[in-house]
Order: structure tokens, then C-alpha cells, then sequence
């Protein structure tokens, strides 16, 4: 009898499971992922839940926050479901795939194109395999779908063996994933997903097949496309009725395929237009409606009013009235990507969106710069560009509630020698932007600028070449002089973060002598000083105390050239400033996240790569990759990255920079010093010396960085040596520094005087006991 009990509990027990997971999908599926949310998290606090249940739970509010488009989110509740799944299975088990699956989901969402595959790869040899019951239980077709999306990354259109390779694997995969799909009864649901990626597929093919000129290829993708969103849209249809985010998602990209396909059909002109307006109708909104607080996946529908956007203004070069329906568009755009900052979890949201160029604030600015002159509102203009430039990181800096300031706010706090230089470059009409600012005038400037050219000039240290293209530049830039100007502020944009404005000439002066040290460098006329984002101008000078931490690591396994006056360099702070140093073998990556030194200096190589999560500095035990950085319990007011490039990575279109600087400023480091080329070891290293001393000196960081460039370009031994190549590529970006100038004392930084203490007053305690107690004195 008892048996027969635990018999049908157990039977109710695994029903009541599956119930609880088909009610989460259908929420899920529906929309409702706050009641989803919250029925996963309590069943979670549930005492008796099995690891498998755990794992499903997890591996499921990580779906719930993709779909938000929270993908950093989605990461931290993966990770704890692949945690569970390595406790609860043995190594190399099939259930392991699900692991490497959705991290590869991760870095495909990131385009980190390197790891995706390597986890991809992975995935795939644990489920080579396994029986049907097996592929059942672990949802193969989804496996399949994401790894068909990962290896969609790795085409390389240079190498036909490789993208004809990729294409049918590719395909195979979906392919598979519908047949198993239709031959076991899944949900509909996914069916109608996988049919919407494989659309997706044949959308990106042929529209890579149309820049490549094979218009009849490109033809039959969009084709195949256009056949596979119709079947995925009748059976959204047939589940969910006409209003549901998943059914607008698909038809948003079959707008988008009308798009791409306007070049080669021409009677699709309008269709893309209408699919936009469709897509917005399946969210349940209207282009006026003020319902978007509902939607459940806000990120496609700001994609959606993007590609409309930009749809809109492509025809306003025929007819200006798209422009201003561009411009009505473009507000609801920011109104949602105002609502999706309200609503994520992580703090690197606009990232992700600059990412995949969603940020709306681009056409907020071509639009307003394109509109007649009586209707343009340059204020608006600067507003956007604020928006654009490191907003996460403004808004955690910033220690009063943030908010976009206005160009009079950023006028009243200029001085009257002071220039500001707000840059943006438009991805419309690839020329730059450029908002001039004093305390008495603001000026709006629209230039073809190429700073390739000046850099390039710079690195080759090709005399002539550097000349024409400094001269040019700074003509460009300031065509009426720099006159009483003391100090340039600039907030670059682009390839503008690499340019060293230092460098720029301001007059022919001594052009013919064939010596840099007699050049005419803007440098020798002002003070410049690199923002993230115009609304942390004049911020106050931040004091930090002069406790410098030095490393200059050497990692022999990597066979790199050594860097002998980097190991000198620290001695020299050790010997100066009662710097710690950290040399060779000593100078390791534990020894760095753990340090607590308000000052850090680091001298090593730099191995960095344009995609952020493959670079890494060099320490002698391993390479510290971006991804250690959020180790760093005690991050320094003060960072030098003295390492060849370690101011380069990613460039986000509107935000920056993402690489190293970007990554330590995001944990809290206040100011970063970083090199935006590979220096010379010797001359990098006596600059730095320099810079020290005159921080030391009560000299700003913007002033000691100055006068350190100065005095190599004045002191230089020959005119070689003076070229901006070797002093030119320090770039400074943060807040104003000063070192205190009366440390505080403190215990720990004097122990030994505990030790001292006693013994001075031992004599006093000890001296009357040795004494005869019967003398008479």
C-alpha cells in the first residue's frame, strides 16, 4: 500500500513540475515576464526543489532577461545554471552542452565572434552522440539554433572555402532543428522562433551577397527570407492573435528586408515602410501611443523605431517632410530607451545598445542639424550628443542626480580662455560634428574630417607627411586661430578619441628646419584636457594621496621583448616617492587586484585587439584580461597604464571607447592614463618620471601630463627625439587630479613606531626597580 503511495506522489510530484514549467514557458511565451519573474523566484525559495529544478529555473530567467534585452543579466542567471549543472553532473556528460551553449549565446550577443566558436565547438562534440530520448530531454533544436547563430559569425566572405563551408552548416543546422521540431511535437512556439532565425539567416546572406555585387544571389536570399518570415508570422498568428512582441519582432525584419532589398527591387520602396508601421501595431502601440511602458521587450521595439528612423530620413533627401516624421519617430525612440535605462538590472545597458547602434541620440542630431534654419535647436543637439558619450559611466560618476546640462549650464562654468570642443561624427553623411563653446558663443561646425592621415603621420615618423596633415588638420579645426585661447576641452567621438590634439601645429613657424623640437605644437599654447562626456566639465579636483603602487612585470613564457627602463622606472618611484614596487616575477596579477594603493602604475606589454574580451596586459604569471578587472575590490583614484595601446579596443558609434580605460573607469577608477600607440620603453618611461615629479609639485594631472611633454620636446638631444611619437601618445581621460599636499598620517603607514614607543619608555618603567630600596637618594 505504501508503495502505491509513493508511487502516485511521485507521479504528482513530476505533474505538478511539469505544470509549474509549461505555466512559466506560457508566461513566458505571452509576454508576462513580471508574473513569470516572480513565480520563478518562488519556487526557487521553495525548501525541497531538486538541482535539476534549480537548473531549469535559471536557464529560464536567463531567456526572460535576453528577451528584455538584459543580456549581461541573462549571463549572471546562466552561470548560476551552468554552476548546478557541473555539481550535478560528471565531466563531459550531454547535459554539460546547455553550458556551452548558452555562453556561446553570450559572446554572440556581445560579437565576440572567437569565443562564441570556441564554446560553440565544445557544445557540439558533447552531443554528437546521443539517442532521440536524450536530444528530447535537453531540447536539442534549441542547442542547434544557437550554435547555427554562433557559426553564422565565423563567415569570412575573403575565403570562399570558409563562408560555402559555414553556409551549408549553417542551414543544416536549422534545418535540423525544424525537422526534429515537427517530428517530436515541440511547442509551436519555438518552431515558429527557429523559422523567424532561419529568416534572419537568409536575410544577412543575401544582404552580404548585395555588398559583395551578386545582385542575383542576393535576390534569392531575400526571396527565401521573405518565405521564411511568412511561415513563422502564420503560426504567431494562429497562437497569439495580431498583437504579440514576438509576431512584431518578425515582421520589424521583414520591413528590414524590404529595406535591403530597395536597391535591387524598386517596387519595394514603400513596403518597408508599412511593415515598420506593422511591427509597432503588433507591440500594441502607435507611433503617438503612450502605452510603452507595457511592452515586455523593449529592445526590439527601439530597434524597430530605429531601422524606421533611418528608413524616414533616407527619403527626406527627396522629400523634407520625412524628416519631420523622422523627428516624431525618433521621439518615441528616446522615450523607450529612456524606459529601458529605468528598467534593467545591469548598469552597462547603454553599452549593449551602442553595441548594436541602437542608441536613438544619432538621429536625434541629424535630424535637428538637417532641419530649416528656424526650426534647428542647436541645444537639443549638444543634449544628444551628452546622451551618447559614456552614459553609463556619467551617471555613476556624477555624485548629484544626473541630468543632461544645457549649453548655457556648460557656458557658465567656462572661463573666459577656455574652448570646448564637443565632437560627434555622423554615420549618415560620414563627415563631423562639431559644437565650439565659450563662455559668449556657441558655434555649430560640419566638416569632412580625416584624422587617419595625422596619426598615421605621426607613428611612421615621416616628417613631411606630419606637416601637411597637422597643418590641415588644425586649419580644419580652427580656421579663424586659437587667439587668446588657454585651455581646449575636448569630448571626442570616433576615431577622435585617438587623435593627439597636442600634436596639431598651429603656425608655419620653423616648418623648413627639417627639427620637431622647433615646431609650433598647440601644446605650446594651451592646456587640453580629454572628457568622457561634456557634463563632467569642471567637476572639483579630486586630492589623492602621493601612495604610488608600481608593477613592472616580466613573463618570460611569452617570450616578449623585456622592458629594462619600465623595472627602472619603479625603482626610481621607489627611491623618490616610498613607492611598493612589484618587479619581474613579484609583479603578478593577484599582487594587482588585491592592491590597494591609491596611485597604481603599471609597465608592461599591451596585447590589444579591436574586440575588447581578447586583449589583455601582460603580468609574469599570466595575461589579466578585461574580464578580471571586476575582481578589483579596491580600485586606485589613479591609473597608468603604461602599455603599447592600452587606450585603444572597440569604437562604440556615440559612446566611447571600449577597451581597458572604459572598463577600469566603470569599477570606479577616477582617472586613467593610457597610451594610444607602442611607445619607446626609454622616452615613455622618463615622461612618466616627469609627470610624477610635477604631480608631486602640486601641478594638476593635465599640467604635470603638459609640461612632461614639453620638456621632452625642449630637452629632447636631437630632433628626432622630439617628433610627437614619442611624447604625443599619453592620453590623460577622467577627472582632475592634485596630489595632497600634507599626507595624513596613519598607522598603518608608520607600524614601526609602535615598536619604537616601547622601547624609549621601557627605561622609565624598569629604572626604579633596579635601584638599592635603602639608599638614601
Amino acid at each position: 500500500m505504501r508503495s502505491w503511495i509513493l508511487l502516485v506522489g511521485l507521479c504528482l510530484s513530476f505533474l505538478a513540475k511539469a505544470s509549474d514549467r509549461d505555466a512559466i514557458r506560457w508566461e513566458i511565451y505571452t509576454g508576462n515576464f513580471v508574473k513569470a519573474k516572480a513565480d520563478i523566484k518562488k519556487t526557487l525559495f521553495r525548501r525541497v526543489i531538486s538541482p535539476e529544478k534549480k537548473i531549469q529555473l535559471y536557464d529560464e530567467l536567463g531567456l526572460i532577461d535576453k528577451l528584455e534585452g538584459d543580456i549581461d543579466q541573462a549571463l549572471f542567471h546562466w552561470e548560476r545554471a551552468n554552476y548546478l549543472r557541473k555539481k550535478t553532473y560528471a565531466a563531459n556528460d550531454y547535459h554539460l552542452a546547455l553550458n556551452y551553449a548558452f555562453l556561446s549565446n553570450y559572446h554572440y550577443e556581445k560579437m565576440n565572434k572567437d569565443a562564441a566558436r570556441l564554446y560553440a565547438d565544445s557544445c557540439e562534440k558533447l552531443i554528437t552522440k546521443l539517442t532521440i530520448a536524450q536530444q528530447k530531454e535537453i531540447e536539442i533544436h534549441r542547442i542547434w539554433n544557437i550554435l547555427a547563430q554562433s557559426y553564422k559569425m565565423q563567415i569570412d566572405w575573403n575565403d570562399s572555402v570558409n563562408y560555402k563551408f559555414y553556409i551549408k552548416k549553417i542551414n543544416g543546422l536549422y534545418e535540423k532543428s525544424i525537422e526534429f521540431q515537427k517530428r517530436h511535437i515541440f511547442s509551436q512556439h519555438f518552431l515558429a522562433k527557429t523559422y523567424h532565425l532561419l529568416g534572419n539567416f537568409h536575410l544577412d546572406i543575401g544582404s552580404l551577397y548585395n555588398i559583395r555585387g551578386d545582385k542575383s544571389l542576393s535576390k534569392s536570399y531575400f526571396e527565401l527570407a521573405d518565405q521564411t518570415y511568412d511561415k513563422s508570422l502564420e503560426i504567431w498568428e494562429k497562437l497569439y492573435g495580431f498583437k504579440h512582441y514576438e509576431r512584431a519582432k518578425t515582421l520589424f525584419l521583414k520591413g528590414l528586408l524590404y529595406h535591403y532589398s530597395e536597391k535591387i527591387v524598386t517596387q519595394f520602396e514603400d513596403r518597408c515602410l508599412f511593415y515598420f508601421k506593422e511591427s509597432l501595431n503588433a507591440h500594441n502601440i502607435g507611433v503617438n501611443d503612450k502605452r510603452m511602458s507595457e511592452i515586455p521587450n523593449k529592445e526590439d521595439l527601439l530597434m524597430c523605431f530605429k531601422h524606421y528612423t533611418n528608413a524616414l530620413i533616407l527619403r527626406s533627401k527627396k522629400d523634407k517632410k520625412y524628416l519631420y516624421q523622422a523627428r516624431r519617430v525618433n521621439q518615441m525612440a528616446i522615450k523607450c530607451w529612456e524606459l529601458i535605462h529605468q528598467e534593467h538590472q545591469t548598469n552597462t545597458i547603454n553599452y549593449n545598445l551602442a553595441l548594436y547602434s541602437l542608441v536613438p541620440h544619432q538621429e536625434t542630431i541629424f535630424i535637428e542639424s538637417n532641419l530649416d534654419p528656424d526650426d534647428m535647436d542647436i541645444n537639443k543637439i549638444f543634449v544628444a550628443n551628452q546622451k551618447l558619450k559614456h552614459y553609463d559611466l556619467t551617471k555613476k560618476i556624477k555624485s548629484k542626480p544626473y541630468h543632461q546640462e544645457s549649453i548655457n549650464e556648460v557656458q557658465k562654468k567656462l572661463l573666459g580662455d577656455e574652448l570646448l570642443l564637443d565632437f560627434h561624427f555622423s554615420e549618415y553623411t560620414s563627415k563631423v560634428l562639431i559644437i565650439k563653446v565659450t563662455r559668449t558663443k556657441v558655434e555649430l561646425l560640419e566638416i569632412p574630417l580625416n584624422t587617419r592621415k595625422f596619426v598615421e603621420s605621426i607613428i611612421s615618423r615621416n616628417y613631411n607627411d606630419f606637416l601637411r596633415a597637422s597643418r590641415h588638420l588644425f586649419k580644419q579645426l580652427f580656421p579663424k586661430g586659437i587667439n587668446e585661447t588657454k585651455k581646449i576641452i575636448i569630448c571626442g567621438d570616433g576615431e577622435l578619441n585617438y587623435v593627439p590634439f597636442e600634436a596639431l601645429l598651429v603656425s608655419s613657424k620653423n616648418l623648413f628646419t627639417g627639427d620637431y623640437r622647433k615646431l609650433d605644437y598647440l601644446v605650446r599654447h594651451c592646456e587640453i584636457e580629454y572628457l568622457m562626456n561634456t557634463s563632467l566639465l569642471n567637476e572639483r579636483i579630486t586630492n589623492v594621496p602621493l601612495r604610488i603602487a608600481a608593477y613592472a612585470p616580466e613573463n618570460k613564457s611569452l617570450q616578449l621583448a623585456s622592458l629594462p627602463f619600465s623595472i627602472a622606472l619603479t625603482y626610481h618611484l621607489e627611491a623618490n616617492y616610498h613607492a611598493r614596487t612589484y618587479t619581474r616575477d613579484k609583479a603578478n596579477t593577484a599582487s594587482f587586484i588585491q592592491n590597494k594603493a591609491p596611485i597604481v602604475h603599471l609597465s608592461s606589454h599591451g596585447l590589444i585587439n579591436e574586440n575588447p574580451e581578447n586583449s589583455a596586459l601582460s603580468f609574469s604569471d599570466r595575461l589579466f584580461c578585461i574580464s578580471d578587472i571586476q575582481r578589483i575590490q579596491h580600485p586606485p583614484t589613479l591609473l597608468v597604464l603604461n602599455n603599447c595601446n592600452s587606450g585603444k579596443g572597440r569604437i562604440l558609434t556615440g559612446d566611447g571607447v571600449d577597451g581597458f580605460v572604459r572598463a577600469f573607469q566603470g569599477i570606479g577608477v577616477k582617472t586613467v592614463l593610457s597610451n594610444l600607440w607602442e611607445v619607446d620603453d626609454k622616452i615613455s618611461n622618463e615622461m612618466l618620471s616627469r609627470f610624477y615629479l610635477h604631480l608631486s609639485e602640486q601641478d594638476n594631472s593635465v599640467q604635470a601630463l603638459r609640461k612632461s611633454q614639453l620638456e621632452q620636446i625642449n630637452e629632447a638631444p636631437n630632433e628626432k627625439l622630439a617628433a610627437p611619437y614619442y611624447w604625443g601618445g599619453h592620453r590623460l581621460l577622467g577627472e582632475l587630479l592634485r596630489v595632497e599636499k600634507d599626507e595624513k598620517l596613519s598607522i598603518s603607514d608608520f607600524w614601526w613606531i609602535l615598536l619604537v614607543i616601547p622601547l624609549v619608555m621601557l627605561p622609565l618603567f624598569i629604572g626604579p626597580s633596579l635601584r638599592n630600596p635603602f639608599s638614601k637618594t
